[in-house]
C-alpha cells in the first residue's frame, strides 16, 4: 500500500540531502567571504533555497514516475534496473556539475550556466584554465562523492522500488497523487507565476543568494533562456519605437570630435592594438587601481592618454574580440563569434583597414581554434595570423600557450619588416587563469588575487621591454598604439560579478602621434570597449558608419553611457549612476539610489538590448 509514494519520498529526501551537501561545500570554499555576514545569515542559506531544491527534485522524479507508470504494463525487474542505471548516470553528472559550479564561481563570480556549458565544448581550453593539481583533486573528489551518494541510493532508496504492480484502483490513484505533487512541486507550489531564482534570494549579499540557489535548477533555466533565435527574447517595445530610442542614444548635434593626433597628410599612420587578457582597471594606479602592479603602464601614460571609465560589455575573450574589432557589444545568452555565418557579415576594423591598403596581422600565443577565433579573423580578411604553432615548444607555458614576452618579442621583430602602413593586433594571455608565469611572483602565490597581481606584473614588464625596443625603430613615430583589456575581471579586488567595477578595464592611447597637450591626460567619460572602432576611425579621418554600435569617445557631444551584459540581466551606466535590470522579472535594482536614474534611462536600456538582439538575429 502506497509503495510508489513511499519510494518517491525516500528519493526526494536523498536528493535534498545531495543539494544540502553541495551547499555546505560551496559555503566552505567561500567561508572567508561569507563568515563576515553573521551566523544567522549563513543559516538562512540552507532553508532559503528549499523551494528551488524541491522544484529541481520534482523534475528529476519525472523519470522514476514514468517507470512506476510503466510497471502497470511491464513485468519483471527490468524497470528497476533501468531506474538504477538512470540514477547512477544522473548522480555522476550532477556531482560533476556541483563541483563545476563551485569552480566557475571561483573564476567568474557566477553560477554554472549555459555559457559555461558552451565553454565546456572546448575541452582543451577548459583544461588550460585549471592547474594539474586542481584537476587531480577535482576528479578524486568527484569520484568519492559519487560513490558516497550512489551507495546511499542503493542501500536506502533503490531497494524500495515497488515490485511490479497490477491495474488496481488504489495504485492508479496513488500514481495520480504522485503526478499532482510532482507537477505542483516543479512549478513551485500554487503561486501565481512559476518559481524562479528569486525564490532563493534573501540577502543583500549576492554571494549568500548564489549559495542558496540550486545550481541544477539554475543551469536548466539558463539553458531554456539561451534558445538563440527566439524573437520573443528581450522584446519590450514595438521594434520601430525601440530603434528610435537607440538612435537618440547615438544622435548628436554637429560632430565636435576632438583631434588628439598629429598626422602627416602624406603618410598614413600605422596602428597597433594590444588586447590585454583580463586587464582590469584595478591594477593601474593612474586610474584608481593598485600601486606597483603595473608600473610600466603608469610610466607609459606620460606619453599617452588613459581612460578611467571604460567598461567591457562581456566578460570573456571571445566577446571582447568582437566588441573591440567589430564594435559589436556582447549578448547576454550567446557569443556571435561562435557563428561564422554571422561574423562574416559583421563590420571589422581589420577589413576596414585592409580596404584602405593597410597590411593586417594578428598575433596570439594560444590556440587559434578556440571559440571560432580562426574563422572570425579569416572572415575579416586578416593577411597574416601568428599563433602558438609558430613558436618553439620551449616557449610555451604549461597551460594556455606562449608566454607574453615571446609573443611581444616576435611582434616587435616582425613589424621591423612590415610594409607601412599596417594594422597589427596582438592578444596577450599570461593573465588568464591559472596565471602561469615564468618568473617568481613578487606578490606570492598564496591567494588568487596575488596570483593575478603577479601575472599582471609579468605582462606589464613584458610591455615595458617591448616599448623600449620599438621606440628605436623608424616606424615608431608614425604609429598609434592602443592598449586595452579584452574584458574586465573581478580580481584583484574580488568584486562581485554583477558589480560594474568587475568590468572596468584599462584603455590607453600611446605614441608620438599624440599631440603634446593631450599626453599624460586621464579622461573620465563613460564608454564601452566597443566604442573604440568609431573613436579610432574618426581620428584617422575614415568612415565608421558601418559600426553602428560604436560611439566616438572624442566627440564632445556624445551621450556618455555603458552597457554591461549579465547572464540574468544587464547593468546600465550613465554619469548619474547605474542600475541592474533583471530580464526574467523586470525588477530594477538601484545600488546607488533610485533618484539618480530616470525612467528614460530604463527605457533606453531595454530598447538597447532589444535592438542589439534583433541585430544579432539578422546577421
Amino acid at each position: 500500500m502506497l509503495s510508489a509514494l513511499k519510494f518517491l519520498i525516500r528519493l526526494i529526501v536523498l536528493w535534498l540531502l545531495f543539494f544540502f551537501f553541495f551547499r555546505i561545500i560551496f559555503l566552505f570554499t567561500q567561508f572567508s567571504k561569507a563568515s563576515g555576514e553573521g551566523f544567522s545569515e549563513i543559516i538562512k542559506v540552507f532553508y532559503s533555497g528549499i523551494f528551488l531544491d524541491l522544484s529541481a527534485v520534482c523534475y528529476i522524479l519525472s523519470v522514476p514516475f514514468v517507470l512506476l507508470l510503466l510497471q502497470l504494463f511491464i513485468k519483471g525487474s527490468f524497470l528497476k534496473t533501468v531506474n538504477l542505471y538512470f540514477h547512477a548516470i544522473v548522480l555522476f553528472i550532477f556531482v560533476g556539475l556541483g563541483l563545476a559550479n563551485i569552480i566557475i564561481y571561483k573564476e567568474w563570480g557566477t553560477l554554472f550556466n549555459s555559457r559555461a556549458l558552451y565553454y565546456a565544448t572546448e575541452p582543451k581550453e577548459v583544461f588550460a584554465s585549471v592547474s594539474n593539481l586542481e584537476w587531480l583533486i577535482s576528479l578524486s573528489v568527484w569520484t568519492l562523492i559519487f560513490l558516497l551518494f550512489f551507495y546511499l541510493f542503493r542501500k536506502r532508496v533503490h531497494k524500495y522500488f515497488p515490485a511490479a504492480a497490477s491495474l488496481k484502483l488504489t495504485y492508479i490513484i496513488e500514481l495520480i497523487v504522485c503526478l499532482g505533487l510532482i507537477l505542483l512541486g516543479g512549478r513551485g507550489g500554487l503561486r501565481q507565476i512559476p518559481i524562479n531564482e528569486s525564490a532563493a534570494y534573501f540577502s543583500t549579499k549576492p554571494l549568500l543568494n548564489l549559495i542558496a540557489t540550486n545550481n541544477i535548477w539554475y543551469l536548466g533555466h539558463s539553458l531554456l533562456q539561451s534558445h538563440v533565435g527566439s524573437e520573443k527574447l528581450y522584446k519590450y517595445y514595438d521594434d520601430t519605437l525601440a530603434e528610435d530610442h537607440v538612435k537618440q542614444l547615438y544622435k548628436f548635434k554637429n560632430d565636435s570630435t576632438i583631434q588628439i593626433l598629429n598626422i602627416d597628410p602624406a603618410r598614413k599612420p600605422n596602428v597597433v592594438i594590444i588586447m590585454l587578457e583580463s586587464w582590469s582597471a584595478d591594477i593601474v594606479k593612474a586610474i584608481g587601481g593598485e600601486e606597483n602592479v603595473a608600473p610600466e603602464i603608469d610610466r607609459l601614460k606620460n606619453d599617452g592618454i588613459l581612460f578611467s571609465n571604460i567598461y567591457s560589455a562581456g566578460f570573456r575573450t571571445d566577446q571582447g574580440i568582437v566588441s573591440i574589432l567589430s564594435g559589436f557589444p556582447a549578448q547576454p545568452n550567446t557569443s556571435i563569434i561562435r557563428y561564422p555565418e554571422k561574423t562574416e557579415k559583421l563590420p571589422s576594423l581589420i577589413r576596414e583597414f585592409k580596404d584602405n591598403n593597410y597590411g593586417t596581422s594578428f598575433y596570439y600565443g594560444g590556440e587559434i581554434g578556440f571559440a571560432n577565433m580562426n574563422s572570425y579573423f579569416l572572415n575579416s580578411g586578416c593577411n597574416r595570423i601568428i599563433t602558438q604553432n609558430d613558436f618553439q615548444k620551449s616557449k610555451l607555458s604549461n597551460k594556455w600557450g606562449v608566454y607574453d614576452e615571446f609573443v611581444l618579442d616576435r611582434h616587435a621583430a616582425d613589424l621591423n619588416h612590415e610594409k607601412e602602413p599596417f594594422l597589427s593586433v596582438l592578444l596577450t594571455l599570461s593573465t588568464h587563469e591559472p596565471f602561469d608565469i615564468p618568473i617568481k611572483n613578487p606578490f606570492g602565490d598564496a591567494t588568487d588575487p596575488d596570483k593575478f597581481r603577479g601575472a599582471a606584473f609579468y605582462t606589464d614588464q613584458c610591455l615595458g621591454s617591448y616599448f623600449k625596443k620599438v621606440k628605436e625603430e623608424p616606424w615608431f613615430n608614425n604609429t598609434l598604439f592602443i592598449l586595452l583589456g579584452d574584458h574586465g575581471h573581478k580580481l584583484p579586488k574580488e568584486n562581485n560579478y554583477d558589480d560594474p567595477r568587475a568590468r572596468r578595464m584599462t584603455m590607453m592611447f600611446y605614441g608620438n602621434l599624440i599631440k603634446p597637450e593631450f599626453k599624460g591626460k586621464v579622461l573620465n567619460m563613460i564608454a564601452n570597449q566597443n566604442d573604440l572602432a568609431a573613436t579610432l576611425l574618426s581620428q584617422l579621418g575614415m568612415k565608421h558608419d558601418a559600426f553602428e554600435w560604436s560611439n566616438n569617445i572624442f566627440n564632445a557631444r556624445r551621450n556618455n553611457f555603458a552597457y554591461i551584459s549579465l547572464d540574468y540581466g544587464m547593468n546600465w551606466l550613465t554619469p548619474k549612476g547605474y542600475f541592474t535590470y533583471h530580464f526574467d522579472t523586470g525588477k530594477i535594482d538601484y545600488p546607488r539610489g533610485k533618484t539618480a536614474v530616470s525612467t528614460a534611462d530604463v527605457t533606453n536600456a531595454k530598447s538597447y538590448i532589444q535592438c542589439l538582439y534583433r541585430k544579432f538575429l539578422d546577421y
